[in-house]
């Protein structure tokens, strides 16, 4: 990300400027001036406490994002940034890799405020750092106007060997942030999306692209530009479809052009151009594909999911509506039934479907196949015909893995990917019996799978007893 590096911070100070009278010159209480100080914030905060007693320093914190644009941007190594220019891009959200800095010079009470914001958790807080002047309510100030544009390159000087304590705290909390492995910060990527925290869950997945054993693949590109999109950073919305488009020359999705997760976008003049690129890729790669089984595909899919999605829901919002649940459950019990005698035919007429006539709609036929626990003969009659179609490269390898612990788990032994959960006697929910403890992990990063703790923290089940 390309900015301009300031030397001197506040050498163009082109802050919010609060004017009003001054109407009393008794001097203020400690607590007074910390309120004046407080109504000069540019945004309402939930605490404010000094720092120090004897040093004009404020930390605050707010119970929401602040989305007030800064005047300067600083990194970990403390550059400073100007933030707004008119050759330079900018994010429109802020980073939890950077402080965003605003400068407010009040005249009504003849003061500076440096304005530092840092994220955590999507919340805003910091520090405030006030340099004074001094007057009849405010006695302990400077001997001189601080607030004099002449003397801005001081104040500058000032300022920048005050605020140690924003990037100090940066770095902290970088330390402890890059300490996550790449599944991990993708788990909690996908825990925040999950939460509606889109800009929280974009500042994770930055991190999950940083790290050591960092192993993206195109799906976390594709859902790192999606949350960086519902976020309002297009910024890094377009960099993440750059480079999942540079990294993966087939990547396309049908709905590219008229999905809604990318509406915020298609204003940005960089949308048309990318658009086109995708949408020349879906025509260059489906021209051979078999659109009449593509669709056939996607309706058993369809008629899979749709009532599997209503019982989760009604299992979370109506627990006690037992005549609903049951219902349901047959819903998806004859649903079964006409599907797997679909994918039967399909795979007598056609075999497996390849790639390269159905593209992903294939994924269809290992969904079937997972769900027929009613019938675990006709699993285990698929499974090598799945395992081939992994090694090919026609599906994934953690598909087949599920479905090994699907089979392990309906005939009662100790599964080997640890992917099942079940219901203990307690009614929680626990990781269904390993294979080999010791082993599970090493099996699970074969089949690209995440740690096992981690799955479980994400899917909110307990690991089983040794």
């Amino acid at each position: 990300m390309m900015k301009t590096v300031e030397k001197i911070p506040f050498l163009l100070v082109a802050a919010m400027l609060i004017i009003s009278s001054c109407t009393s010159q008794r001097a203020l209480t400690r607590e007074e001036y910390s309120e004046s100080v407080r109504s000069d914030l540019p945004f309402a905060v939930s605490d404010m406490t000094r720092v120090h007693a004897d040093q004009d320093t404020y930390r605050f914190s707010c119970d929401d994002y602040v989305p007030l644009l800064p005047d300067y941007e600083v990194d970990a190594e403390g550059a400073v940034m100007i933030y707004r220019t008119t050759f330079m891009p900018t994010h429109d959200i802020q980073s939890a890799d950077y402080i965003w800095r605003n400068v407010v010079i009040s005249k009504r009470n003849k003061r500076i405020l440096c304005i530092d914001r840092l994220l955590r958790d999507g919340k805003t807080f910091g520090f405030v750092y006030v340099l004074q002047s001094e007057d009849a309510r405010f006695p302990q100030g400077c001997h001189w106007d601080v607030t004099d544009q002449r003397l801005m390159l001081f104040v500058a000087d000032i300022f920048r060997d005050e605020t140690t304590l924003s990037v100090e705290l940066l770095r902290t909390l970088l330390s402890t942030r890059t300490q996550l492995s790449f599944n991990q910060a993708i788990s909690k990527a996908d825990s925040c999306f999950m939460a509606g925290d889109f800009a929280t869950s974009s500042d994770f997945f930055t991190l999950a692209f940083r790290t050591p054993d960092a192993a993206p693949q195109s799906f976390h590109y594709c859902n790192a530009a999606e949350v960086a999109a519902r976020a309002g950073d297009t910024y890094n919305a377009f960099e993440r479809l750059y480079e999942l488009t540079d990294r993966d020359k087939n990547w396309y999705t049908a709905d590219f052009a008229t999905n809604e997760v990318w509406q915020p976008l298609h204003n940005d003049p960089r949308w048309q151009p990318l658009c086109d690129t995708v949408t020349a890729r879906q025509a260059r790669i489906e021209k051979d594909y078999d659109h009449a089984l593509i669709s056939r595909l996607n309706a058993i899919q369809q008629r899979d999911q749709q009532p599997r999605h209503a019982y989760l829901f009604a299992l979370q919002t109506t627990p006690e509506n037992r005549p609903l649940l049951d219902s349901l459950i047959r819903e998806m019990q004859a649903a079964d039934s006409v599907n797997i005698l679909e994918i039967k035919d399909i795979l007598t007429t056609y075999g497996f479907p390849k790639k390269s006539k159905v593209g992903t709609a294939n994924t269809t036929i290992w969904m079937i196949i997972q769900h027929s626990d009613n019938i675990p003969a006709f699993q285990r009659e698929c499974l090598p015909m799945l395992t081939q179609a992994a090694l090919q490269g026609e599906i994934d390898k953690w598909q087949v893995a599920m479905l090994e612990d699907r089979i392990a788990l309906s005939e009662g032994r100790p599964q080997k990917y640890g992917s099942q959960i079940v219901t203990n006697e307690a009614g929680k929910q626990v990781i269904y019996t390993l294979l080999d403890p010791e082993q599970v992990d090493r099996w699970r990063a074969e089949a690209g799978m995440e740690p096992l703790q981690t799955y479980a923290t994400r899917m909110h089940a307990a690991l089983p007893h040794p």
